[in-house]
């Protein structure tokens, strides 16, 4: 496996303002990073879907530093079936229509910085500082609007800290919303929907401890019956969502922080990026790294700074493995070190980190070809 710095995404604002997130659409094009200063800049197809924008739309709007990204593809929202979620330290969580660049809807509920946002059977799920969960419903009767128009009509206050990270999947039968709070612990609600009240919630059980502090992301894997987590105690666990076993804990040999995620659904891969800006790849099912790589800092892998998004986008169109979630929310203008952001889509690995968005090509079963013995 070999890691080729493919082309960049450069965030060009005033102060050198860097990347606290980022997120990438599900049909490759589309490219939006959340900004520390509360900007969101998005870069949007040109000329067709192969090519991006060369400079970034700037979304205004938010007064806080981004704490995390959600492009949500799905018939019926806004123009072209997809809406762009963004939510900050300021406390409000924000709809823009990504092909028009429009603000569609601010939500304003929580009391505190929001950490996470899922969403799932039209609606939204928020978590914030303010120790509550919050549930977003659409309003009926909107069928024939552009736009939903969402309110919030459930609260959760059961959590005995504030939650860092979310994750949600509701298939026919058997869903669940998985909470990680700054205590460590994992708290799980059952997840059904019902045709006359829609997404409705039930807390299922609470694992304690299941990580000695924080929680900082989460991210199902349904396929594999896993949910992965990372935390403040630099490790990654990843649990059974059968019976809340630990398959496997990956402790970081840099004793630091792991700061994103991704999952690679056709090779059951893990990748994970930590803050000295290593990026590892474990093959969950032999439980060993498959690939360690150094891409922020001295002797990482050289960018191409010429390539700064003039580049196709083809083999990003099929595959989704995006990280939603944002670690603990931090002070306005400060975001974490190292690479921030993992999102995997086709054989591409999309990072950020500085005040860029970087796009690497994952080439696969490289072999070493010589007239030669090697010696």
């Amino acid at each position: 496996m070999e890691l080729t710095h493919a082309f960049c995404f450069l965030c060009e604002t005033e102060g050198g303002v860097g990347v606290s997130c980022h997120a990438v659409g599900v049909r490759g094009g589309l490219v939006a990073a959340g900004l520390a200063n509360g900007l969101v800049a998005l870069w949007r197809p040109k000329g067709g879907r192969a090519r991006l924008e060369s400079k970034p739309l700037l979304l205004r709007g938010h007064s806080g530093v981004i704490l995390g990204l959600l492009f949500v593809e799905e018939p019926g929202l806004g123009g072209e079936g997809a809406l762009l979620l963004s939510w900050s330290a300021d406390r409000t969580i924000r709809i823009w229509d990504p092909h028009t660049a429009a603000c569609a809807q601010t939500l304003r509920a929580h009391g505190g910085g929001v950490s996470s946002v899922v969403y799932s059977s039209g609606c939204l799920i928020s978590a914030s500082t303010d120790k509550t969960i919050r549930l977003w419903r659409a309003e009926a009767g909107r069928e024939l609007m552009l736009y939903p128009w969402y309110s919030a009509e459930e609260t959760l206050r059961d959590i005995q800290g504030w939650v860092g990270a979310l994750a949600i999947h509701v298939p026919a039968e058997g869903g669940a919303l998985y909470a990680g709070d700054e205590h460590g612990t994992i708290s799980v609600y059952k997840a059904s929907v019902r045709h006359a009240e829609g997404l409705q919630l039930k807390r299922w059980r609470r694992q304690p401890q299941a990580h000695a502090l924080g929680i900082t992301r989460l991210l199902l894997v349904p396929s594999h019956h896993t949910v992965v987590s990372t935390s403040y105690d630099c490790t990654v666990k990843l649990f059974d969502t059968r019976n809340g076993g630990v398959l496997l804990s990956i402790d970081n040999g840099h004793k630091v922080r792991y700061n994103a995620l991704a999952w690679v659904e056709a090779k059951a891969e893990l990748v994970l990026a930590d803050e000295l800006g290593y990026v590892y790849f474990w093959d969950v099912q032999s439980e060993r790294c498959l690939k360690t790589e150094k891409l922020v800092g001295p002797d990482a892998i050289p960018r191409e700074a010429a390539a700064k998004v003039h580049a196709v986008l083809a083999t990003a169109a099929k595959a989704k493995a995006t990280d939603s979630g944002m670690a603990a929310p931090a002070a306005s203008g400060s975001v974490a070190r190292g690479v921030r952001m993992l999102a995997y889509e086709g054989d591409l690995l999309y990072t950020s980190s500085g005040t860029t968005v970087d796009a690497w090509l994952v080439m696969r079963d490289v072999k070493c070809v010589s007239c030669a013995p090697c010696e």
